[in-house]
């Protein structure tokens, strides 16, 4: 993990933007929404002048095109093939007087800016050419957020979700989240000590300075710190944020600079992306920037939009990122959340409380529910190093408490994200060692020592065990100063048959040496037992979390002798 610190500090200008549906003449049609919305427009072309190609079929989202104005000049992103980028470039800066004003060298991707009043002469010669792969519009993107409410103030999102259980685990650390936006106020009290060097690339600089607020919101409602007497706390408090700026004033970006952020967030050691971000248009440079992070162990986390449409956004639609819908207080979808068949998990979504210097302020939209979720991953992750992004991934969406239709379904995908099961399931996951298992090794270690026969792992006794844990758990865990030795060994219903619970014991070797400091535990681990059964459970609520029960058999289920070996020359 990269550890490192932000160069340059500066105020906070506070704004929102959010998407409008706009017409040829750049009107904003209302949306309705529970609250009044401000919104960002963006110059657009008429529809028309939208060239069909096989990239954007014929059932393209009914949005208008917004990518530049008849007599702007408009920036297109070309993939060349290897080998053939110096020809073709000669040959279209010479027929259409373009010229090249960026690259993503990581995709093969230039960025080339035509004269004005020719996107569809440039884009259909560009398709044609020999050793062009493919030529796409550099579509705008938005943040995706909706009007504050100054009054709240509580941070409801986060019993909501389970994280204040969840920290009794893990708070975050160790891990990166880069926040692709309009950037971090690197002044911010919460967040100032525990920035990494991020990039602006809207300004091609160093300094990702936030310039429009949605940025430093997000990044708060991620990864706040806690346990410093202002503020509130973010979802991983002990997370580390990697800012980068992709989104202008207006909070509005490019296809281009998204791309360019998520590559040099995968490279620079990001472990999660967080996307509260998007737009209607497709983008294969977009995409092809998504699977680079994926390809290098980076989860992206993007939201779902706040159309209340089920059309698509991007990046949220696109496999493998997971897509974030937005849930009211009473567990209810947002109306404001888009849905659909990319939609992953939900997470709170309205009056979300960031404190910031200078006053409370709270945001709603799926950015908001975003960033919660990218915070419950970095939980995940910090609590299992060793997992995949696609664990990670999968460890959110099988814990989530299902909402709607039973399973998964297009408003909340697999339901509200839980932080405490996740983390929960987060230490069983591969990568992790099988504590039962490692039990019965150390108990049969111990055995060895005395030459004793080793006990053997028994199915039912093994599942016993387990729902013993899970029917103790609740009152052991309810207990305070417990006296450990009162339920060390307990008859269960026949004298060959005994079983042991341990509570607050943090390793199998621990388990073992504690047997093995008492005479009730001595007659346990050196008795005269044949088979063994190991239940646990890590309930994460301090000192006391972590719950064993071994069960000992003496009944031994033989197996059948074999007859003897055929001796030589005879026949059986």
């Amino acid at each position: 993990m990269s550890i490192a610190r932000l160069r340059r500090a500066g105020a906070l200008a506070f704004a929102v933007a959010c998407f409008a549906l706009l017409s040829s003449r750049a009107l904003a049609v209302p949306v309705t929404l529970p609250q009044p919305q401000m919104c960002t427009t963006i110059p657009i072309v008429p529809e028309t002048a939208y060239p069909s190609g096989p990239l954007y079929p014929a059932s393209r989202p009914a949005y208008p095109l917004a990518i530049a104005t008849d007599t702007a000049p408009i920036e297109l992103l070309v993939k060349f093939e290897a080998g053939q980028t110096a020809d073709v470039l000669t040959q279209v800066q010479a027929e259409l007087h373009s010229q090249v004003v960026g690259n993503i060298p990581q995709l093969g991707v230039k960025l080339v800016r035509v004269a004005s009043g020719t996107p569809r002469v440039a884009l259909d010669m560009l398709r044609r050419l020999p050793g062009v792969v493919y030529a796409e519009p550099n579509y705008p993107v938005q943040a995706l957020d909706l009007p504050n409410d100054p009054d709240v103030h509580a941070q409801w999102h986060l019993d909501a979700i389970g994280v204040p259980q969840a920290w009794d685990m893990t708070t975050g650390e160790g891990v990166v989240i880069a926040v692709i936006d309009t950037g971090v106020n690197p002044g911010e009290l919460d967040l100032k000590n525990k920035l990494v060097p991020g990039y602006d690339f809207v300004n091609e600089d160093p300094e990702p300075w936030d310039d429009q607020g949605h940025g430093t919101l997000i990044a708060l409602v991620a990864a706040a710190a806690a346990n410093n007497r202002y503020g509130g706390a973010g979802v991983a408090y002990s997370a580390r944020v990697m800012p980068l700026k992709a989104l202008n004033q207006g909070g509005a970006g490019t296809h281009a600079t998204i791309a360019k952020a998520i590559i040099w967030a995968t490279d620079h050691g990001a472990d999660i992306i967080n996307l509260s971000i998007g737009g209607p248009y497709p983008s294969r440079t977009l995409q092809e920037a998504i699977n680079y992070a994926w390809r290098h162990g980076v989860l992206l986390v993007a939201a779902a939009g706040n159309e209340n449409s089920n059309a698509p956004v991007y990046p949220a639609a696109y496999d493998p990122v997971l897509a974030v819908a937005g849930t009211t207080r009473d567990q209810q979808r947002a109306g404001f959340s888009n849905w659909g068949d990319y939609v992953a998990v939900a997470a709170p979504g309205t009056n979300i409380l960031a404190t910031c210097s200078g006053g409370c302020r709270s945001g709603s939209g799926t950015s908001f529910a975003t960033a919660q979720v990218a915070g419950v991953a970095a939980l995940v992750l910090s609590r299992n190093p060793g997992l995949t992004s696609s664990q990670v991934r999968d460890i959110i969406q099988s814990t989530a408490n299902d909402l709607g239709s039973p399973g998964w379904d297009p408003f909340y995908g697999y339901g509200l994200v839980n932080a405490y099961q996740a983390v929960l399931e987060a230490r069983q996951e591969a990568g992790s060692p099988n504590p039962t298992a490692a039990v019965v090794e150390a108990v049969n270690h111990a055995r060895q020592l005395r030459d004793l026969p080793a006990l053997r792992p028994d199915d039912d006794l093994m599942a016993a065990a387990q729902r013993r844990v899970d029917s103790l758990m609740a009152r052991c865990m309810s207990s305070t100063g417990m006296n450990l030795a009162s339920c060390l060994t307990t008859p269960i219903g026949s004298a060959s048959r005994f079983e042991v619970m341990l509570v607050g014991v943090s390793s199998p070797e621990a388990v073992v040496d504690l047997l093995a400091a008492s005479p009730a535990g001595q007659q346990l681990l050196f008795g005269p037992y044949w088979q063994i059964g190991v239940g646990y459970a890590d309930a994460g609520r301090g000192p006391l979390s972590q719950i064993w029960v071994l069960r000992f058999a003496q009944e031994q289920v033989r197996p059948p002798l074999r007859p003897p070996d055929p001796v030589m020359g005879q026949t059986q």
